[in-house]
């Protein structure tokens, strides 16, 4: 058992002994999240060319994998390009309501406008973009999409 104060005050000390460099960013980030353990607020920190972003995880609308490299599209438009697999992503954004609808594609089950049935399907999301469904991910992928329903 961990006790969220005391970890939090530990969390601080490092953050000022690092302060200046880029894990300070990090740290913030894992400071913000356990602030926010109760909520689904989450932040990630992600690693750009440019330096690193941090983004709300509900500010993506989906992901897209190219091998070893992944775009993140958000809300805003932006799309960053990330050195990290998709299926890293996958395994961080497990408990938040993202499905793996595709080799390549992660997508925010609350952005998606619609569905359209045909083979394993197409899912039309809020930014106007469309993703294909794989045919075999296509039954896990409708069950999902039943179980928004059921969600407070």
């Amino acid at each position: 058992p961990v006790d969220p104060d005391s970890l939090q005050r530990a969390i601080v000390r490092v953050q000022e002994k690092i302060s200046g460099n880029d894990m300070s960013a990090k740290f913030d980030t894992l400071l913000h999240n356990i602030k926010n353990i109760k909520g689904r607020s989450k932040r990630l920190c992600i690693p750009v060319v440019s330096g690193l972003e941090l983004i709300e995880v509900d500010d993506i609308i989906r992901l897209e994998g190219r091998i070893n490299y992944t775009f993140i599209y958000l809300k805003n438009k932006e799309k960053l390009l990330v050195s990290r697999t998709l299926k890293e992503f996958e395994t961080i954004l497990a408990n938040y309501e993202f499905f793996r609808v595709h080799n390549s594609h992660l997508v925010n089950l609350n952005y998606i406008k619609n569905y359209k049935k045909r083979n394993g399907g197409t899912v039309h999301m809020q930014d106007g973009s469309e993703v294909e469904v794989s045919a075999r991910r296509k039954a896990d992928f409708l069950m999902e999409l039943t179980k928004l329903n059921r969600r407070p």
